[in-house]
């Protein structure tokens, strides 16, 4: 995702490697993440803007490695992993968690993840509480191949996204 401005609009959050936060009042910018560590790969802030939602390979990269969702409060502290994909040894490494999304209400987070584990494309939807319980997969490749770019409604009821289906030609 791109550029988020906090609730005040007295901030602004951008990746590049990291998470990084601007202070249009102070002018001063501060590192939330580390790369070392975590190696971004999306975020987006809660609508309450105390935590930031990413996706990353995680503490313990190799050649197999999978994003996942982690949680970290916009203080820099307390990150947590709420979702627990694995490439399964797959040489290719495999899709794991993507282009996350606060529902308004801040109860749920979409993402896109693999809709088969171990598997390279992330083309299904998910929806997840941030604590990482009630994980649901609303839709796979089974019922619309390529879901991609899931996104909330205002009052987090509905989930709009986009997708492609394959045509046979004769």
């Amino acid at each position: 995702g791109g550029p988020r401005f906090s609730k005040d609009g007295s901030k602004m959050y951008f990746a590049k490697g990291n998470i990084y936060e601007y202070d249009f009042i102070s002018k001063t910018t501060k590192e939330l993440t580390d790369s070392e560590a975590y190696e971004l790969n999306g975020f987006d802030i809660s609508p309450n803007g105390d935590k930031v939602i990413f996706t990353s390979p995680g503490l313990k990269r190799d050649d197999y490695s999978t994003d996942n969702l982690y949680a970290i409060n916009l203080d820099g502290s307390d990150c947590k992993q709420i979702t627990f994909f694995t490439s399964g040894g797959n040489s290719m490494g495999a899709a794991g968690a993507s282009r996350p999304r606060w529902s308004p209400d801040g109860q749920k987070i979409v993402f896109n993840g693999p809709d088969v584990p171990n598997r390279f494309s992330a083309d299904a939807i998910y929806i997840i509480k941030p604590d990482g319980t009630d994980m649901n997969k609303i839709i796979g490749k089974d019922k619309l191949p390529g879901a991609k770019d899931p996104s909330w409604s205002s009052d987090s009821k509905r989930i709009v996204f986009s997708g492609w289906d394959v045509i046979e030609t004769p």
